[in-house]
Order: C-alpha cells, then structure tokens, then sequence
C-alpha cells in the first residue's frame, strides 16, 4: 500500500465530514462575466494539476505522467477534470444558444485528436457520470421552497437538503500549495478547443 500520506500531506483528513446545505447559486448557471469569474474561481492556477517528483512515482504506484523538465512529473486531480469537463459541457451549450449557426465541430481542430471538441465532449458526459457514480451521495431530499419564494413554485430542485461533503477548499489549497503545482501545464483549461476568444470558462 502507498504510503500517500507522503503525497497528500494537507489532504489526508479530508474524508466526507462537513455538513453543507445546498441552495441554489445563480452565478454558476448563467452566461456573463460574473458566472465565468465564479467558475474560474473553482479551480486553482495550474487547473488542478501537481507535481510528484521521480522517486516518488514508483513508491505511490503511479502510472505515467507528464514530464516537466526538471521538477518530475505532472498528474491531473480528479476533481478538477470533473470541473474542467462540466465546464467543456457548459461552454458548448452557451455556443449553441448565442451562436447556433456554427456547429460545434468547426471549434477546435477536428482533425487533431487532441483538440476534438465533439470528441471530447462525449468523454466528458461519460467522465462526469463516472464521477458521480463513484460519489454516490446517498443524500434523501426532502421537498423544500426556494428561499424568499412565497406563491406556488417547484419545490422538488433539491434545494435545501444537508450533504455530507469533503473540503473544495482543501482541495485548492493543496493543488496550489507546497510547490507542487505545475503553472505552465493547460492540459485541464478550454480555451484550446474554443478558439474564437470569446470564452466564458477558462
């Protein structure tokens, strides 16, 4: 077993334990500049991304990574790539709905896999149930009105209902901390599949 205490010094205790209320947050579901400032705050510089350095690789049982000259070896977080591909999700819908003359495929290079967008759209739809399945929050809501709601309205949102959650702070904080992040690594941003300029999601 990896000792990955070693690894994950500021996120070891991180298991399910804060008690949180989900409300609805507007600034997440809409396409202007205050949103995309909200999703870009999800993520730390870098887009989630640290740095195992080469004697470690073998000692936590890693597969490959991407190698950055002399510091070792980059590996993506989970959690960010499930940011990152809900963010892929959004953006194209924004397209469609401000831009629906321009198909999807003309973004990006089609004929780059790499650079797909089609193509790793449905990666990211597949990524994100994944994600989700292995969360399994087994959560039971419970009807509630919207805050400040009075007359009749949908009440069965899932608003308002405790979830037992891990720390995204933590999480951040330590992507973005003790000299394990690589900054020059775009492997986990969207602006190389949407290449007109006008993004809404880093």
């Amino acid at each position: 077993m990896p000792n990955w205490s070693r690894v994950y010094p500021s996120y070891m205790d991180n298991e399910p334990k804060l008690l949180i209320e989900w409300q609805a947050d507007p600034r997440f579901s809409r396409g202007n500049p205050q949103s995309k400032a909200a999703w870009n705050d999800l993520v730390p510089p870098g887009h989630g991304h640290i740095i195992v350095h080469d004697d470690e690789i073998a000692l936590y049982g890693l597969g490959k990574g991407t190698p950055i000259p002399g510091k070792g070896f980059a590996y993506a977080i989970s959690g960010f790539h499930q940011i990152h591909c809900l963010a892929m999700i959004r953006e194209a819908l924004f397209r469609l709905i401000e831009k629906p003359e321009v198909p999807l495929y003309s973004y990006g290079d089609p004929s780059n896999p790499a650079l797909n967008l089609t193509a790793h759209l449905d990666h990211c739809f597949d990524y994100i149930r994944q994600g989700i399945t292995c969360a399994a929050d087994a959560t039971i809501e419970s009807k509630h009105k919207k805050p400040g709601q009075a007359g009749p309205g949908p009440e069965d949102e899932g608003w308002g209902n405790v979830h037992v959650c891990r720390s995204w702070n933590s999480l951040k904080e330590f992507a973005g901390g003790d000299g394990r992040r690589p900054t020059e690594l775009s492997g986990l941003s969207i602006d190389h599949y949407f290449q007109d300029g006008s993004h809404h999601v880093r």
